[in-house]
């Protein structure tokens, strides 16, 4: 008779920084680090895309380092720092705060398409 393997999905305690605030959490193993972002704490900006981690839509930096959310089991990094999309809106805010909206150029794409001598 083959023998049976039973898994042990009892939460794990686990401990993330994530964009600056501490997290105390108890997940199951399994759970990857896109999951837990979306599902567990809301933080939509991590984007679920192709699941194999080759779009590149839920990257993040783990200890400063780029990592597919997707394909990284969260309980395999306790301890660790995450940076989310909504974690790097301060920095895009920064010019705007320091600066002012009146003094921060705009580089679109339909900016720079447009004629520079319009005579």
């Amino acid at each position: 008779m083959p023998e049976t393997i039973h898994f042990n999905n009892a939460p794990v305690p686990l401990v993330l920084t994530i964009n600056g605030q501490l997290h105390q959490l108890a997940i199951e193993p399994r759970t990857t680090l896109l999951d837990l972002l979306r599902e567990h704490l809301g933080l939509m900006g991590t984007k679920k895309g192709c699941d194999h981690g080759q779009c590149g839509a839920c990257t993040v930096l783990l200890d400063g380092e780029r990592r597919v959310s997707c394909l990284t089991l969260a309980v395999s990094h306790d301890e660790a720092t995450v940076t989310t999309v909504e974690g790097l809106a301060h920095f895009l805010a920064a010019p705007l705060a320091i600066r002012g909206p009146d003094r921060v150029r705009n580089h679109s794409p339909a900016h720079s398409r447009a004629p520079r001598n319009a005579a």
